[in-house]
């Protein structure tokens, strides 16, 4: 599919890593003929759409190329308002399920630039760490003055986390097993992961992955404007 779009007069290349390619282009026509053989596409935002890899680790592939692509204009692109408000409400909900509200250690899963710099639970977390798959938005969110960890750290980390939070990331479904086992082992017992699913996608495919985690459900998840609410417990 990528050396046919290549070739497409209608598209004009932006970026190529690999085996991933982002291609431009004013004419919806292409959309629509290039999703023959079963491939789909998933809208992104208002102008960008994604290929659905064939897995959830393929996907991680395609997601993290492009976002180092868009990173540098990635706050034009999002309604800022919105994802900082995601960020608060997903803070007091996790919180709903902790036994002990103490100042909290938090986790951000999926930080990208740093947006969550800009939102309340910055300011009342006693302890701020943000983790991406994208190296260009981890560096951005590093230079916007956030600690962030590297991938061998996520999925090696020590339980010191109170909190994790998950704010418009979970729909893109990137490698759902080691995002789980990465929150899993840097969460400490009791600790509590909230998480939005934007329009409900990603939703059922994180149930089945969770039943072979040590995470747990807690309590049932919640509907809301940023779309399906789910909070997991550490044991």
């Amino acid at each position: 599919m990528i050396e046919a779009l290549l070739t497409d007069r209608r598209a004009a290349l932006v970026y190529l890593a690999d085996d991933v390619c982002i291609l431009e282009s004013a004419d919806r026509t292409l959309l629509e003929s290039s999703q023959g053989n079963g491939r789909k596409w998933t809208r992104i935002f208002e102008e960008y759409h994604l290929v659905n890899a064939d897995n959830d680790k393929a996907q991680g592939v395609v997601v993290s190329a492009f976002f180092d692509w868009l990173t540098d204009r990635y706050s034009n692109e999002i309604e800022t308002t919105r994802n900082l408000a995601c960020y608060e409400y997903l803070y007091g909900f996790a919180n709903q399920f902790r036994e002990v509200p103490t100042p909290t250690a938090v986790l951000d899963v999926g930080c990208g630039p740093g947006t969550i710099l800009r939102s309340d639970v910055a300011h009342t977390a006693q302890v701020l760490v943000g983790y991406d798959i994208s190296d260009i938005a981890a560096k951005a969110a590093i230079s916007a003055g956030m600690t962030v960890m590297s991938r061998d750290e996520f999925v090696s980390g020590s339980a010191r986390f109170d909190v994790a939070l998950s704010a418009y990331t979970m729909h893109y479904t990137c490698d759902l097993a080691e995002t789980l086992a990465g929150v899993q082992c840097n969460l400490k017992p009791g600790g509590v992961w909230a998480l939005n699913f934007h329009k409900g996608i990603g939703l059922a495919a994180f149930f089945a992955c969770l039943r072979s985690s040590a995470l747990e459900l807690a309590g049932q998840f919640s509907h809301s404007s940023f779309g399906p609410i789910v909070a997991v417990k550490m044991g």
